[in-house]
């Protein structure tokens, strides 16, 4: 337990010191697109675009037994250490607000025997974007596949993501900002196989990134 939480404490200082080496550039920069130090009113129309990429680490939180047994608990520990994750993703607006695209997730956290637990979701995305220009705050919804790889086992399963981000535009074209995601991973068993249903899992994770937005 004392090595689980050096582990995530470490991250956490990680997480802190590049945050504030990274915030103040941010709010430093000049742009020179702009014609008064005064930011312009954000507006997207049908066909903007922009790209997406995120880096940050990955915090299991807990394990759901939906039908546990007798002697068995419904909230169980991850038994994984806080981990790395990162995002590179693509949307384009539908209107000022609403944006639709598609994100590749990667994310690594090992077991308390330090043996490594991957998994690769890959999602459709819708995102609400508030704004208080030049801040914007989008709230995310995202749904799909996940690909998960323990030891020599890979299985597929799904995905759900929610969670908000706050933007800052530096510049022109470029944002920059903080992403809290939760991820949802269900792992469901039918019981018509070789594994019964009650091995149903439902996984539950804590996703902090920091983010580089490009606009086009």
């Amino acid at each position: 337990m004392t090595g689980l939480v050096n582990s995530r404490a470490k991250y956490i200082a990680i997480l802190i010191i590049s945050a504030v080496i990274f915030v103040p550039q941010i709010f430093s920069q000049e742009d020179p697109g702009f014609d008064s130090p005064t930011a312009p009113e954000i507006n997207r129309v049908l066909g903007d675009q922009y790209l997406n990429i995120a880096i940050g680490m990955q915090i299991p939180l807990f394990i759901h037994n939906p039908s546990p047994e007798s002697g068995e608990k419904a909230i169980n520990p991850t038994n994984l250490r806080v981990g790395m994750s990162g995002t590179l993703g693509w949307a384009a607006f539908l209107n000022n607000n609403i944006s639709l695209g598609l994100d590749l997730n990667a994310a690594y956290s090992g077991d308390l025997n330090r043996v490594g637990f991957f998994t690769v979701p890959i999602t459709v995305n819708s995102s609400y974007f508030f704004r208080l220009s030049p801040v914007e705050i989008p709230l995310h919804l995202g749904l799909g596949m996940n690909i998960m790889r323990y030891k020599d086992i890979t299985t597929l399963g799904m995905m759900v993501k929610a969670g908000a981000s706050v933007y800052w535009n530096a510049i022109q074209d470029w944002s920059f900002g903080l992403n809290l995601m939760y991820w949802w991973q269900p792992e469901f068993y039918s019981g018509n196989g070789d594994i019964p249903g009650t091995n149903t899992r439902f996984g539950n994770f804590l996703e902090v990134t920091l983010s580089a937005m490009y606009n086009f």
